[in-house]
Order: structure tokens, then C-alpha cells, then sequence
């Protein structure tokens, strides 16, 4: 994730290394004081949210959060 804009017009990507690796190159705007505000939404609980979460791991369950989002397996 890009956030604002870098210091150079140009800047140079290896976009074969980000092909090979499956890379996902996301940018945005970031504007001054918009995170708590987000926040604030979120936390208010007028936003159905459950839609956006699609699994819950424990601390624990680490390892299994990483392969499930390696490998997109549904949880047993």
C-alpha cells in the first residue's frame, strides 16, 4: 500500500519480481484526520461490518490464518 505521494515523479517498480510474487500494488490520497474518523464509524456500529470479516483466528491459530490466506482453503 502506497499512502501519499513519493518524493520522486518517477519511481522505478521491478514489475517482474511483483508478477512472480503475486505482488498487489494499491495506492491512495491519504487526507489529514480521516482515520479517526473512520474509526469513529466503525466503533459507532452503524455499519454492518460482518460482511468484510470472513474467518476469526485466536493468537494461537497463527499458522493456520497464514496458510488459509496462503492457500484461500475455507476453515474446517
Amino acid at each position: 500500500m502506497l499512502i501519499g505521494f513519493p518524493n520522486a515523479e518517477r519511481v522505478p517498480l521491478n514489475l517482474t519480481l511483483m508478477l512472480q510474487k503475486e505482488i498487489d500494488l494499491f495506492t491512495t490520497f491519504r487526507y489529514t484526520n480521516t482515520y479517526p474518523l473512520g474509526i469513529d464509524l466503525l466503533a459507532s456500529g452503524k455499519f454492518n461490518t460482518k460482511a468484510l470479516i470472513t474467518d476469526s483466528y485466536s493468537l494461537e491459530e497463527t499458522a493456520t490464518a497464514l496458510e488459509r490466506a496462503r492457500t484461500s482453503k475455507k476453515k474446517a
